[in-house]
């Protein structure tokens, strides 16, 4: 993202024809999704809707001529939080699973509904909470081997509250530990409070919450920003998008 438009568009379009000279008509599309400039073209002047399918189209054509060179995986996390045009994209891809090598991997919370079920290509792998030894072994990784009734009752209290979710027991540690109850590092922690004192949000967004309440105002600024765009991106696109300087953007 530190090249200028015209090295943009040129990277693009070389990696694009390099797969297929086939998909050159896919280039206006490609260029519009990825905010390149291109003077000649007519999506501007093209109905709304067709040009949306033919962008989810041109995204669906690259990918599967890839697969004629390799097999393909694609993951997409958090289904249950999808916007509209992804899922359209998803249903328009899979279409075109059954015949091509590329695996598609999704996972999401029970609330989210697909049609996906009756496709012969299609297999559901149910993840459920950790039992009481797998919730114990994964405690012991993150606090350590610190014996001790208080460190005991954590543990119990931990695995009660979270309900074996491994996310939620991770997350509520590091607030813990963001907190001050917890001292020391990961695998090592020693308490400094009792459990009995301790206030500890009942979901996932509440630790998550609370862990953003604790920023400061700026932090939490370009946290919004950046949630945006993904949870992983070049500083490049982050320094545009956050519009501060290196330096700042750096400490923070």
């Amino acid at each position: 993202l530190d090249d200028d438009e015209r090295r943009r568009r040129e990277k693009v379009t070389g990696k694009v024809l390099t797969l297929d000279r086939t998909l050159e008509d896919a280039l206006p599309y490609l260029f519009a999704l990825l905010g390149i400039a291109d003077p000649t073209s007519s999506l501007a002047e093209m109905d709304p809707e067709i040009r949306r399918q033919r962008t989810l189209e041109a995204i669906k054509r690259v990918l599967v001529r890839e697969t004629l060179d390799q097999p393909l995986v694609l993951v997409f996390e958090d289904l249950h939080w999808i916007d509209a045009e992804t899922q359209a994209f998803l249903e328009l891809l899979v279409d075109a699973l059954a015949t091509v090598r590329l695996l598609l991997l999704v996972n999401y919370r029970p609330q989210y509904r697909h049609e996906w079920g009756s496709k012969t290509c299609y297999t559901q792998l149910r993840l459920d909470p950790l039992g009481p030894e797998e919730a114990q072994e994964l405690l012991t990784a993150l606090l350590g081997e610190a014996a001790g009734a208080d460190m005991q009752s954590l543990r119990l209290l931990i695995r009660e509250r979270t309900e074996g979710n491994p996310f939620f027991m991770e997350e509520m540690v590091q607030t813990l530990a963001e907190e001050g109850v917890l001292t020391g590092e990961r695998g090592g922690y020693r308490l400094e409070r009792a459990p009995s004192e301790l206030h500890i949000p009942a979901t996932v967004e509440g630790v998550l919450a609370a862990r953003i309440d604790r920023l400061p105002a700026e932090a939490k600024e370009m946290l919004q920003t950046l949630a945006v765009v993904g949870k992983e991106f070049p500083f490049g696109l982050a320094h545009r998008a956050a519009e501060m300087e290196k330096g700042e953007l750096h400490r923070l």
